[in-house]
């Protein structure tokens, strides 16, 4: 007797699992990784800026 259902069950509960660590990491490391992208974009303006970007 196969139980076919059943794994489909626990297959879906791992990728609901899945998900939800995704989205929990997204939040944890998201505003780290925006703050970093907008210090080096602030950074290399300034450098265009200042004309000592064709050292």
């Amino acid at each position: 007797m196969r139980r076919r259902g059943q794994s489909t069950v626990e297959w879906a509960l791992v990728v609901a699992v899945l998900v939800v660590a995704v989205v929990a990491g997204a939040y944890v490391f998201v505003p780290g990784f925006q703050t970093a992208m907008d210090d080096a974009g602030g950074a290399l303006s300034t450098l265009y800026a200042s004309g000592d970007l064709a050292k």
